[in-house]
């Protein structure tokens, strides 16, 4: 089944309706100039728009109608796609060798496969009994919320309080809330109201205004002369951070009331209320509740956060006395031994009771799980690293725990270290292979319905391009059977994949599709490229000169069939003088060809040729406007091209250089596509020199 996608009015593509077919790897080569990448963007883009009801295609806007409401960009045919994954040069930077792993998020992409999720669910079933106790009675989440303020108020000190700490500050001083000192009567009701540390805050602020008038600050009114030292003692005898600091302390301690004893209730409103100072003993006192709620707040979160990770590491034999550990003995914590708590207790107790009837389920399920990670693990290194050595990468990768994770780590072969940063340490062309083969791993988690390759292996050697390949292509957990775009101007892959049809997965031609992209004038086609369309450049060069209808065009390929096949004789001696419009026939600079080597060589070039007049065909190359009208004529980029570097040479460097090294043999592979077929020269050159010609 195939997607016909079309793209209009992005960037430069006006109008390219582009073939996917499913779950088979779709090869678009082209030259470049062809907007390769806002094919992808474009599809991105509108896939992204079309999930999240956004408009992020809109940026793809040709600029020339940007100031007009029209020719917005518009993509059809991708009802059936809500998914892609895109790799690109973005991909490698913004995922990939991370600081502290290789890969952006490795544990979901490596270990969260959806038969872990099936048994960390069918654990999570088992242990959330446990959640219903703390869901079902809110006040054990407030229990441990507060317990947890009243260890952070008391500082991180072994030894005793810390004196920098809240509880501290708070409890060092006089209880001037509860005493309010001599003098200060008259602002008891103030003092002592819920709004106490701001009006504390507002009154020291207000005294810095007492010596501009006599007037109140606040209300402009009456002479305060007599009220100014009053006025004053509030900021002396009040510290409002202090008090700020108490107010916190007290509202801890009456949320614990009822999860504290009697007694320690008892001593609490003692220190709080009627104290001149804080005791060493009050202080010990004090340190010695803050240990036991530290101790019995860590025992309650591990509680809470029973699950597959924190019993993984657990020895299966040691199970059932692990669960058994996690029961809570009250009578231990004695400042909390009040009924309430013991009340809290006992229904976490009770659940706990419930998971540990089915300990022979829970050691069956957490043993499973385990191995599933091991043997995810095992098999993701031992793939990545099979590679590296395959590509002669002198790299391993590694797997460690990280908390609840297991991340994926770099490490050199000649050092077993993690090597720290790795984007630091490996080379352009390193850090692409390693990405790539990443990329994959992110694919088969989270199976998206496109991937898109934007030219992956363009960059590497030829044993580097195969390597990638066969990692893509020819692991059980790959790209195959997987609907994949891969734009690239690389013919290679081509070779490989059309032509050898490797890797081994390409032997059924239905796992495969490639098409040659041409843009004319921003319209844009594509056009099948299959076996038969991959000949060697000799045979091509050999069947263009007996196939193509005009004369002129033949002997172009007849003389690149004889530059091919290293044949530098006499015929092409006397096609390269012809090529370079000379009214003697040279061997060299000085030589002049013998008339038996003319002679012999020209009924040679008859074959292709039959009406070959050397002197016939010079005054027509000499011809620039039969020439130029034969340039016209032609429909072939290729045959253009050829035929203009007859006419004349642009004075443009650029040009220039592409026209000459298009003359002569600048395709590096033993095999190609036709030039008459498939248009290899890119369109803005024919129109250089469309406009030079123009200007002759």
């Amino acid at each position: 089944m195939t997607i016909d996608v079309t793209i209009k009015n992005c960037n430069n593509i006006e109008e390219w309706i582009i073939t996917i077919k499913e779950n088979c790897l779709n090869i678009k080569y082209a030259i470049n100039w062809t907007w390769k990448t806002t094919i992808w963007k474009a599809l991105e883009y509108a896939i992204s728009d079309k999930k999240d009801w956004t408009s992020k295609i809109q940026e793809l806007k040709p600029f020339k109608y940007r100031t007009t409401t029209e020719w917005s960009p518009e993509i059809d045919g991708i009802d059936s796609v809500n998914s892609v994954l895109v790799f690109d040069e973005s991909y490698v930077n913004q995922f990939v060798f991370t600081p502290d792993e290789i890969i952006k998020n490795s544990f979901s992409i490596f270990i969260e496969n959806e038969e872990y999720k099936k048994w960390l669910q069918e654990i999570d079933n088992l242990t959330n009994t446990i959640k219903n106790a703390f869901q079902t009675d809110e006040n054990i989440n407030w229990f441990i919320g507060d317990l947890k303020k009243l260890v952070d108020s008391c500082g991180n000190s072994e030894s005793g309080l810390h004196r920098s700490s809240k509880l501290f500050k708070a409890l060092s001083k006089w209880n001037l809330i509860e005493n309010v000192p001599v003098g200060l009567e008259d602002y008891s009701e103030y003092i002592k109201s819920d709004k106490k540390v701001n009006w504390l805050w507002r009154q020291i602020k207000g005294k810095d205004y007492l010596n501009v008038a006599n007037k109140c600050p606040f209300c402009a009114n009456g002479d305060i002369e007599q009220k100014k030292p009053t006025i004053n003692l509030i900021s002396e005898k009040y510290d409002p951070t202090v008090i700020e600091h108490l107010v916190w302390i007290l509202s801890i301690f009456d949320h614990l009331h009822d999860y504290f004893s009697d007694e320690v209730n008892e001593k609490i409103q003692l220190i709080t209320k009627n104290m001149d100072w804080l005791t060493d003993e009050q202080s010990t006192y004090l340190f010695d509740i803050k240990n036991k709620a530290r101790d019995l707040l860590l025992k309650l979160e591990k509680i809470k956060n029973i699950n597959f990770y924190s019993l993984k590491n657990v020895d299966i034999h040691e199970l059932e006395k692990e669960m058994l550990n996690y029961k809570v003995d009250i009578s231990y914590y004695i400042y909390f031994s009040s009924n309430f708590t013991s009340e809290k207790v006992k229904l976490i107790n009770d659940q706990l009771d419930v998971i540990l009837k089915e300990m022979n389920q829970l050691k069956k399920l957490v043993g499973t799980q385990n191995a599933l990670m091991r043997l995810l693990i095992t098999k993701h290194k031992e793939s990545i690293n099979d590679f590296l050595k395959t590509a002669w990468y002198n790299y391993f990768v590694d797997a460690v725990e990280n908390g609840a994770t297991t991340k994926l780590i770099l490490k050199h072969c000649e050092l077993d270290q993690e090597i720290k940063n790795a984007k630091n340490h490996l080379s352009f062309w390193e850090r692409n292979a390693f990405a790539i083969v990443l990329f994959m791993f992110e694919v088969v988690s989270k199976q998206p319905d496109l991937i898109v390759l934007d030219d992956p292996i363009s960059s590497f050697d030829k044993n580097k391009k195969f390597a990638i390949l066969n990692m893509l292509f020819n692991q059980d957990e790959s790209l195959k059977q997987r609907t994949v775009l891969m734009l690239t101007h690389d013919f290679e892959p081509i070779i490989d994949i059309i032509y050898n049809q490797l890797p081994i997965y390409f032997k059924d031609k239905s796992n495969c599709t490639a098409f040659f992209l041409t843009n004319i004038d921003w319209k844009f086609t594509e056009k099948i490229i299959d076996k038969s369309n991959i000949k060697s450049c000799v045979d091509v060069s050999l069947e263009n000169a007996f196939a193509s209808g005009e004369s002129i065009n033949k002997l172009i390929y007849l003389r690149r069939f004889c530059e091919l096949n290293s044949d530098y004789g006499a015929a092409y001696n006397i096609l390269s003088n012809l090529f370079h419009k000379r009214d003697s026939l040279l061997v060299d600079e000085t030589t002049l060809m013998s008339s038996e080597d003319i002679s012999s060589w020209c009924d040679f070039i008859k074959k292709y040729v039959t009406d070959f007049d050397y002197n016939v065909y010079l005054s027509k190359f000499k011809d620039n406007n039969l020439m130029i009208w034969l340039y016209n004529k032609t429909s072939n980029n290729y045959e253009k091209l050829q035929i203009y570097r007859i006419i004349q040479s642009s004075d443009n460097p650029v040009i220039r250089k592409f026209v000459n090294e298009a003359y002569h043999i600048e395709n590096d592979y033993l095999f190609q596509l036709n030039p008459r077929e498939y248009e290899i020269i890119p369109q803005y050159i024919i129109k250089e020199c469309d406009s030079d010609l123009n200007k002759a």
